[in-house]
């Protein structure tokens, strides 16, 4: 397992847990971040100041931090805001410790409260993203979304032009972070984010009940990324190959297969594609074809072409509906004595069909 760990805090954490929380025991626990809860429309949460703080005096110094920010929709000027209360409650943050790369989260839900009560929309987000980008300076990778997949979906999510925050809580167990992290190979990684949200009651030594995180880059990867640089150690390579790989191997799996050459059964690859051949040559030598433009018999391409063409032209020739149906009618009122037989029936389709009144054979000589 490649992956990194950060909780996601606010007030809710620090009223449940009724007095500061130790973001240094969080540390110490393995976390290697923080996200905390600065904003939410144009309201401040109270407990910012107290809980962020602390990421500046954090040992090992973490390889980011920074506030996320709760996007009301339909209110502009939010950017700014933020702005000014980053620069009001921890402006240190401007001139972070050697180490720690700043980050900015825009927090993209609906909550009851929200007044038009629906989610940002995907231009709401970008805006807000790209006014903080314009203020702050910072790189696009230091400016995140956190955005559920099953509030946008994602056709939406593919347009998102910021480093992606997945959300997907499973059964939503209780417990030690790494307990209940479900796996860099689990379904519930989307393929395209940067980190996946996967639970709110995880546990950082004395804190419960928080929200938790992971990334599936290493911490020098991760580094690497917010600061928009594109190398990668061979290490960091490995592992990002190695996660591909075995992602495979379960899909190959899900198919019935053993491996990347082997299909349900026992079955090759080269088996499948020979197979194919086999049934191809049968099915020319049924047609005693010798190449792509001669078949049996010596009839061409264009012979078969001509043919259809001339069956085309005769099938244009045939009666229209109310013609066959008025010769039709008309060739039933012969009957014999006012009654129409199965073969006057017959002898009518036929002599529309073929344009010709048929009469029956004449009796056999006597």
């Amino acid at each position: 397992m490649t992956s990194t760990f950060w909780p996601d805090l606010s007030n809710h954490d620090r009223t449940r847990l009724g007095h500061a929380i130790p973001i240094q025991s969080l540390r110490r626990a393995g976390a290697i971040g923080m996200t905390c809860k600065l904003s939410e429309g144009t309201w401040t949460d109270p407990f910012f100041a107290e809980t962020f703080s602390q990421a500046r005096t954090a040992t090992p110094t973490f390889a980011f931090a920074g506030p996320y920010h709760v996007l009301w929709p339909g209110q502009g000027g939010q950017a700014a805001f933020v702005w000014r209360r980053i620069h009001d409650l921890c402006p240190w943050l401007l001139n972070p410790p050697d180490g720690l790369v700043p980050i900015m989260m825009g927090d993209f839900e609906i909550f009851e409260e929200f007044d038009p009560n629906r989610a940002p929309t995907l231009a709401e987000c970008h805006q807000f993203l790209d006014e903080f980008k314009a203020l702050s300076g910072w790189h696009t990778n230091q400016l995140w979304a956190y955005m559920p997949e099953w509030l946008y979906g994602m056709d939406t999510i593919r347009r998102l032009r910021y480093p992606w925050i997945s959300s997907n809580y499973g059964a939503n167990p209780c417990g030690d972070y790494r307990a209940i992290y479900p796996g860099d190979t689990s379904s519930r990684w989307a393929g395209s984010e940067l980190g996946l949200q996967y639970g709110s009651c995880a546990t950082y030594d004395g804190l419960h009940a928080c929200d938790t995180n992971a990334s599936l880059l290493t911490v020098s990867a991760l580094q690497t990324f917010l600061l928009g640089g594109a190398d990668m150690s061979q290490a960091d390579v490995n592992a990002v190959n190695a996660h591909t790989d075995q992602m495979l191997r379960y899909l190959w799996g899900a198919i019935g297969g053993h491996d990347n050459s082997t299909f349900s059964g026992g079955t090759t690859a080269r088996d499948a594609q020979a197979a194919i051949f086999q049934r191809l040559d049968y099915m020319w030598g049924a047609l005693s074809g010798s190449d792509n433009s001669v078949y049996s018999g010596g009839v061409t391409a264009a012979d078969v072409a001509g043919q259809v063409g001339a069956l085309q032209v005769a099938v244009e020739q045939l009666p229209s509906a109310d013609e066959i149906a008025d010769a039709v009618i008309a060739k039933l009122g012969s009957g014999t004595g006012g009654q129409v037989t199965k073969a006057d029936v017959v002898d009518a389709v036929r002599s529309v069909i073929t344009g010709t009144f048929l009469t029956p054979p004449a009796p056999p000589p006597a």
